[in-house]
């Protein structure tokens, strides 16, 4: 299967789209949250936060150590529990909501180094 050359460019759209993803999940993460009907489930909605956030983890820091990368986004997992638990806003801390964002967050980084590739020298005959 061909991986995704990531050019400079495409780097920096995961950085700005990584910080701006992250700036919106963490403010959703402490406002306060209704019970309604058509709530998705929380932990799949953490799992699923933390997918896109290590998906654009991955693509966005190419050279950085993905076990690195893994503990950067654990430890944002934790700064949202810790801002639920301390804010008195209806939202409760809980450890099942750190263990679905580090799913997420690692299945998101291996799936980003999976299917993408830093771009490398071109080797004559060989499509870039």
């Amino acid at each position: 299967m061909p991986r995704i050359p990531l050019s400079p460019i495409l780097v920096r759209l995961a950085q700005v789209a990584l910080v701006a993803f992250a700036c919106i999940a963490f403010a959703l993460a402490i406002m306060p949250g209704g019970d309604g009907p058509g709530r998705i489930n929380d932990k799949l909605l953490h799992g699923l936060t933390f997918f896109a956030l290590g998906g654009l983890t991955g693509a966005g820091f190419p050279g950085r150590s993905p076990l690195a990368l893994f503990f950067a986004l654990a430890f944002f997992g934790g700064l949202i529990e810790i801002a639920q638990w301390w804010t008195d806003w209806g939202r409760s801390a809980e450890w099942a909501d750190l263990g679905a964002d580090l799913i997420g967050a690692g299945l998101g980084l291996l799936i980003a180094r999976g299917i993408t590739r830093e771009p490398g020298p071109a080797t004559p005959g060989t499509p870039a």
